[in-house]
């Protein structure tokens, strides 16, 4: 049976317009051999005189890699 022998938590601000970006984050982490344990994403929405609107969403996950076995 595999365990997790290593955990680690992540928090990212991405803005909305660029979804590639938040893509390539989780690819990031499958690709380095992360687990998703636990996500939670927060929208901010920024009022401000210069620029009408600025969102951003701030993701927090929760990775782990599991052990393995095979020798």
């Amino acid at each position: 049976m595999e365990r997790f022998i290593k955990y680690k938590r992540i928090t990212e601000k991405f803005k909305l317009e660029k979804k590639s970006e938040l893509q390539n984050f989780f690819d990031g982490l499958v690709t380095e051999g992360w687990e998703i344990i636990y996500y939670n994403e927060k929208i901010n929405l920024h009022l401000n005189t210069d620029y009408p609107i600025s969102s951003e969403i701030i993701v927090t996950v929760v990775v782990g890699k599991r052990q393995n076995n095979q020798i």
